[in-house]
């Protein structure tokens, strides 16, 4: 990873919760995970509500995402 392209420096990262060291990606919209399923039990005719998140990141790591903060 380029050192200088870390989270904490991207235009998508948004501090969030009381710990400084983790913040939020907003590099797309919120999801409810690798799985959804919502979808397979909407399927079968089962109407459930899920949460949905921002991934969590580090301040210091990065992703090939990453656009700097604007000025």
């Amino acid at each position: 990873m380029n050192p200088d392209k870390k989270c904490v420096q991207c235009e998508y990262f948004v501090q969030a919760g009381a710990d400084e060291n983790i913040g939020e990606c907003h590099r797309y919209a919120p999801h409810s995970g690798a799985l959804d399923p919502t979808s397979m039990l909407k399927a079968k005719g089962i109407d459930i509500q899920t949460s949905v998140y921002w991934p969590k990141v580090d301040i210091n790591t990065g992703c090939g995402e990453f656009e700097p903060k604007a000025p």
